[in-house]
């Protein structure tokens, strides 16, 4: 990735900190029980020098949806003219490690009731219909019955490709296709519960 030319919404910049029991963010104070969704990017940059090698940097970026439709934006990232802040990474990894837990009933009722009411949650421009077992597409209007599928697991995503595909489909998939993925960095453990749960999905860390 490309490092920013200017730091943004970082934890100085916007006040942040927190406890046990309840975080700030500018002069709001926040209760973890009331987070909505939390969506987390982990980045590495490479700084790279002829003849000399490259030197890597690291950074995070979350954003909390509390339930009043609030979102809260907190970044560590290294810039052009800058290193990035370990601590202040490490500072947040904690907080997000605090917030996930103390918020997981919240966001998990977010997705539980859904398939109370109509059989299927919404998850990243997706429904899972739990009862037919098919993935649905929204953006593409397209449905992918889960026997019908491959599904791999990378950073962030997970890649889908048809089974039993011919080797022409293939091959136009691999080079001129775009590959169908579904965005994970939003809600990921809750996301990875719930496949495990309704479509007994799972895969090895």
């Amino acid at each position: 990735m490309v490092a920013s030319f200017r730091k943004k919404n970082t934890v100085e910049q916007t006040f942040f900190h927190f406890n046990e029991n309840f975080f700030n963010y500018f002069s709001n104070q926040y209760l973890y029980e009331d987070i909505n969704e939390i969506r987390i990017a982990r980045s590495k940059f490479e700084l790279r020098v002829i003849g000399v090698g490259s030197d890597y940097s690291y950074g995070i970026a979350t954003e909390i949806k509390m339930n009043n439709y609030e979102i809260l934006k907190i970044t560590e990232q290294p810039t052009f003219f800058s290193k990035e802040d370990l601590s202040k990474i490490k500072y947040i990894e904690d907080f997000i490690a605090i917030a996930s837990k103390k918020s997981l009933r919240n966001r998990l009722k977010k997705y539980t009731e859904q398939v109370e009411l109509n059989k299927y949650f919404s998850y990243s421009d997706w429904f899972f219909y739990v009862e037919d077992r098919v993935l649905f597409d929204i953006k593409n209007n397209k449905k992918y019955q889960i026997n019908s599928i491959n599904i791999f697991k990378h950073y962030g995503a997970l890649e889908i490709k048809q089974k039993n595909n011919s080797f022409v489909k293939k091959l136009l998939q691999n080079t001129i296709g775009k590959p169908i993925v579904i965005d994970t960095l939003t809600d990921t453990d809750m996301f990875f519960t719930l496949l495990k749960h309704y479509f007994q999905l799972s895969w090895e860390k």
